[in-house]
């Protein structure tokens, strides 16, 4: 995914709050896995169903203060995004100088 934003601008980020319970396992569990892939954005936000807008209100205020982007798209873990097609889209839809296209 590196390689995907430092040639394309694509940022990808595993987007997540923290457990009911901090510092518990499943945060370290995370706290783990961001320390060696570095591809988390952890929110200030508790997890829980009955939390999900204000994660969704929580997440586009903080990527749009984090990078400055054309458009955003978040997705959930139920849904697979096909990124070589939504880039081929943007491309399209912007009118992108054909030099960038692919």
């Amino acid at each position: 995914m590196k390689e995907l934003e430092k040639e394309k601008g694509i940022v990808v980020r595993f987007v997540i709050g923290h457990s009911t319970t901090p510092g518990g396992v499943l945060d370290k569990a995370i706290d783990a896995e961001e320390a060696e892939h570095k591809d988390f954005l952890r929110l200030d936000h508790v997890e829980g169903y009955h939390e999900l807008s204000s994660k969704t209100r929580l997440y586009f205020s903080t990527i749009t203060s984090l990078w400055d982007a054309d458009f955003y798209v978040k997705v959930d873990d139920d849904v697979h995004l096909n990124l070589g097609m939504s880039f081929k889209f943007s491309q399209q839809k912007y009118n992108c100088p054909e030099e960038t296209r692919q």
